[in-house]
């Protein structure tokens, strides 16, 4: 994912906000967002057991 924004904000069109600056957006977002349920999911891995309780 970093590789892929540093090549593509390195594009000639970066500076004029063009396409190449909506992929580095949007390649942002989608990391951030995957780190945001990675977190999440590491929380919930403690709380599993309780989902189902014994019979």
């Amino acid at each position: 994912m970093t590789l892929l924004i540093h090549f593509w904000s390195r594009q000639p069109d970066f500076a004029n906000y063009g396409r190449a600056a909506f992929k580095v957006k949007a390649a942002a977002l989608l990391s951030l967002g995957l780190w945001i349920m990675a977190a999440m999911a590491g929380r919930w891995i403690a709380y599993v057991e309780y989902l189902h309780y014994p019979a």
